[in-house]
């Protein structure tokens, strides 16, 4: 027999052994007593290697006419406990995940209850501890590494869309309940009735990205470290509400009462405060790259230095800033005095 001849045999040998043995096929093929699919096998794989593979040997090992010695134990089941374990496993992290997501789930339809009959001021307060029960990730069956992150690894974000979208973790934060109930309770207070129902509600540390408030009555509020990234605040009352450290960049304020609010470290990146009430307003130690304060009157507003002003993208037509910084940003930055095209009603 010729050297290539030999080597695609063993080739073969090895194929056939993947295939059939090692994956448990041919067991599987005995179980379900299969008997001329079984024989046909047989016949093709010996006519394939030229070869009896299904005589067991006492010791396992079997020798073909060319003396060469191959092991022919019975078919490997292996493969199939691997297979086994494999699915156990990711029964029991998807039953961990489930397990946990249900208490969030439940959580949430406690605070929408609570709103109905209790305190909403109170009950809003808890959404951010909510927002920051932790979630193991979600296994996916084709997906080992998901089921190794199910067990040794939490998310780092945090599961806001529950009612929605919870299994995908893609879009947590996006058109969220949590969002929506406090949008709908805010909307309430535009009422004459309702003025005073949120006002000083405490909603720190909430993600509530992209939210609209417009003309609502929040004085007081707290938004310590809350997420209103692209949140919009039309013709609201946040009169003495505190905005310490909470993002709100590309937010927008048009028209809103800011009077004796505080900015103190707040993240204003690309912001706009359009035709605002900026009184006594603190922005001590504020971000400010790239605000916009259009038409807004910042009558005795505290903590904002001309090293901070120079990064904005406008103060056109500002009204009652303080003189000394006024005369600063005419000499080194006319350029933030003139129309800002990008926002209507910046630009006349």
């Amino acid at each position: 027999m010729s050297k290539i001849k030999l080597a695609v045999k063993h080739v073969l040998r090895f194929i056939i052994w993947l295939l059939l043995d090692f994956t448990g096929f041919i067991f599987i093929l005995q179980k379900l007593s299969l008997p001329y699919s079984f024989k046909r096998l047989k016949r093709c794989i010996s006519r394939i290697c030229d070869e009896e593979r299904w005589k067991y040997g006492k010791d396992g090992w079997n020798y073909d006419k060319d003396g060469l010695r191959y092991f022919n134990k019975p078919p490997s089941k292996l493969f199939l406990w691997i297979i086994t374990v494999y699915l156990a496993v990711f029964g029991v992290a998807f039953q961990i995940h489930r397990t946990e997501l249900n208490k969030i789930e439940r959580r949430v339809e406690s605070i929408c209850t609570q709103l109905l009959s209790g305190n909403p001021k109170i009950v809003m307060g808890r959404i951010d501890d909510v927002q920051k029960m932790l979630c193991p990730y979600k296994p996916e069956i084709f997906n080992p590494c998901s089921i190794y992150k199910s067990f040794f690894k939490e998310y780092d974000q945090k599961y806001v869309d529950i009612l929605k979208t919870s299994d995908d973790k893609t879009a947590k934060r996006k058109d969220t309940p949590l969002k929506n109930i406090v949008e709908d309770w805010a909307a309430k207070t535009a009422e004459k009735d309702n003025e005073s129902l949120l006002k000083g509600v405490d909603l720190s540390g909430a993600y509530l990205e992209g939210i609209r408030f417009q003309q609502v009555h929040l004085e007081n509020a707290r938004f310590y470290k809350t997420h209103l990234q692209n949140a919009l605040f039309y013709k609201a009352y946040f009169q003495n509400a505190y905005f310490v450290e909470t993002h709100l960049e590309n937010a927008g304020f048009y028209k809103t009462k800011l009077e004796n609010a505080s900015f103190t470290q707040t993240h204003l990146q690309n912001t706009k405060f359009v035709e605002a009430d900026l009184a006594n307003t603190k922005f001590y130690d504020a971000n400010v790259n790239g605000t916009v304060f259009c038409r807004s009157d910042m009558k005795d507003v505290i903590g904002l230095t001309i090293e901070q002003l120079s990064k904005v993208k406008s103060l056109y037509k500002v009204r009652n800033l303080k003189p000394e910084l006024m005369k600063q940003i005419t000499e080194k930055y006319p350029h933030l005095l003139e129309p800002y095209k990008e926002i209507k009603g910046c630009c006349e």
